[in-house]
């Protein structure tokens, strides 16, 4: 039981941290075409 639970906190984590790196891909793009970069 406790197993599969570190499992899905893992799978949790692991989609937190995609969100995360997405948001900033787009943070970074849109600072880029507001710069002019």
């Amino acid at each position: 039981m406790t197993e599969r639970f570190d499992n899905e906190a893992h799978a949790i984590l692991n989609m937190r941290e995609d969100k995360l790196e997405s948001l900033y891909m787009i943070i970074e793009s849109f600072l880029e075409m507001r710069l002019g970069n």
